[in-house]
């Protein structure tokens, strides 16, 4: 009998020393395996650092500092407000530069920015040595108040007519709307007004017995028109979100306009329900 007990109690040493020995041993690989990691990642590191300062280096001989591709055609294409020397204010690009030293996202974010009555900038380079640009204007369709430059194009986005053009913008038709005097130009008029805009749009389209001086969008039932011969227009608001219903009810109050009976006749509303034109005084 005691000499198993000493046999039991040797295995069990044994057993405890070959399970030490493993763990020292896991340990060992565990940290075998991190330091290789961790080399292996600032190796990776390095070359990336290495590769982007030689890539830059290589963007900076084939492109930047290359002498080939120095700017010597700019050409500018602009409208009738915009000039080729606001172009080259705002960006900055002059003859002798690199095509390469500009990056033209950043250029024609900033010069949207600066220029509202601008709806659109585009720029391509055409190796070697061009840059083309092309300006695109907003065209004034509105003016929202009875006097002032203060002007919104088809798409409902204010700016300021250029000087030289008030003449011109005393022309187009009021935009009455509650929301513009908040709003600065390069901003965007909200929903309704732009839908009045709509209504505008489509009747200078159209051969009208009548022509439109103003559109007021105050209302909360119907989008008012107002003629120059003073004469006022009543569209529901629900039937104005749909061209080809805003297109039938301006023919058919054109044609009750137009007509001998409404000769004495200053107000003209559409019924809401069956679409039909209502005449009367105001």
């Amino acid at each position: 009998m005691p000499t198993y007990r000493a046999t039991s109690r040797n295995s069990r040493t044994r057993s405890r020393g070959r399970w030490s020995s493993l763990q020292v041993m896991a340990s060992e690989v565990g940290m075998t395996v991190v330091a290789r990691t961790v080399a292996a990642l600032l190796l990776v590191a390095l070359f990336a650092v290495g590769f982007g300062a030689g890539y830059r280096t290589l963007q900076g001989v084939l492109y930047r500092n290359n002498p080939k591709f120095s700017l010597r055609t700019l050409e500018i294409t602009t409208g009738s407000t915009v000039t080729a020397e606001d172009v080259r204010q705002v960006t900055g690009i002059r003859e002798g530069s690199n095509l390469f030293l500009f990056n033209l996202p950043r250029l024609r974010h900033s010069f949207l920015l600066n220029l509202p009555n601008v709806r659109d900038i585009r720029m391509e380079r055409k190796l070697p040595d061009t840059l083309r640009i092309a300006v695109f204007e907003r065209i004034p369709m509105s003016r929202l108040s009875r006097s002032g430059r203060v002007v919104t194009d088809f798409d409902g986005y204010i700016f300021s007519v250029q000087p030289g053009q008030d003449s011109f913008a005393d022309m187009l038709p009021i935009l009455a709307s509650e929301e513009w005097a908040n709003l600065q130009p390069g901003q965007r008029l909200g929903p309704k007004p732009r839908a009045g805009l709509a209504v505008l749009d489509t009747a200078d389209a159209m051969h009208l017995s009548f022509r439109i001086a103003e559109v007021d969008t105050t209302n909360a039932h119907y989008l008012i028109l107002h003629t120059t011969d003073r004469q006022e227009i009543r569209l529901p608001w629900d039937r104005v979100m749909n061209r080809r219903t805003v297109t039938y009810m301006l023919g058919k109050v054109s044609d009750v306009i137009a007509s001998p009976s409404s000769a004495s006749k200053n107000r003209f509303d559409v019924n809401p329900d069956d679409g039909r034109v209502i005449a009367g005084l105001q």
